[in-house]
């Protein structure tokens, strides 16, 4: 799907989190950039992404910041940002790992061994589970725990699209063939439809505070 149809599921997803968590509304501005980041960083395997779009972007518009050594400085960043942004797409492939549940999984699985946490979480109920790493890590378990949150959001809507998702390494897909990428029901129903959505589980989320 695209990017207009992620994010307000990606920040959906984060209000959820943020409201089931009972998380302080000062906190919200992290844990709900970083939902959004998260809903949009599986299509860093595509090249021409919106977030890879936004990263060249953000580089061109630092340079014109300063006359002359600034533009010199903005073309090099815009170059070595597209650079790596094509080699990484042309690496990795598209709806390749960074699409796969296992490969998220598997990253979880990693982060919460490492903060030495994974007994602890497993075996609870996912609230109960957040509410712990919120607690144990503080902003940081509060933004990691949007961002994976925000990145299931992708791989769902992707799902239900007529291209599917892998399970990579296996080439198994999970495909519930429901709307097309970039179709008119996407644009013009669906995508509307969540950021009304998400306005409402936003309205939701503050009400309950």
């Amino acid at each position: 799907m695209l990017y207009i149809t992620h994010l307000p599921a990606g920040l959906m997803s984060g209000f959820v989190v943020l409201a089931a968590t009972g998380t302080g509304l000062i906190h919200w501005p992290v844990g709900l950039l970083a939902a959004g980041l998260g809903s949009l960083a599986p299509d860093l395997d595509h090249g021409r992404s919106y977030l890879n779009q936004s990263l060249e972007r953000t580089a061109e518009n630092a340079g014109r910041k300063i006359p002359v050594v600034g533009t010199v400085a903005g073309g090099v960043g815009v170059f070595a940002t597209r650079t790596v942004n094509r080699t990484f797409a042309r690496v990795v492939k598209h709806r390749g790992p960074m699409h796969s549940p296992l490969t998220l999984a598997f990253v979880i699985v990693l982060l919460l061994q490492h903060w030495g946490m994974l007994a602890a979480v497993l075996g609870q109920p996912v609230t109960s589970g957040i509410q712990t790493i919120i607690e144990s890590r503080g902003l940081v378990g509060l933004a990691w725990s949007c961002f994976f949150f925000g990145y299931i959001s992708h791989l769902a809507a992707d799902a239900v699209t007529d291209n599917g998702i892998r399970l990579w390494p296996f080439r198994f897909k999970l495909r519930l063939p429901l709307v097309k990428t970039g179709s008119v029901i996407e644009r013009r129903v669906l995508a509307p439809g969540l950021w009304l959505a998400m306005l409402v589980t936003a309205g939701q989320a503050i009400l309950n505070i």
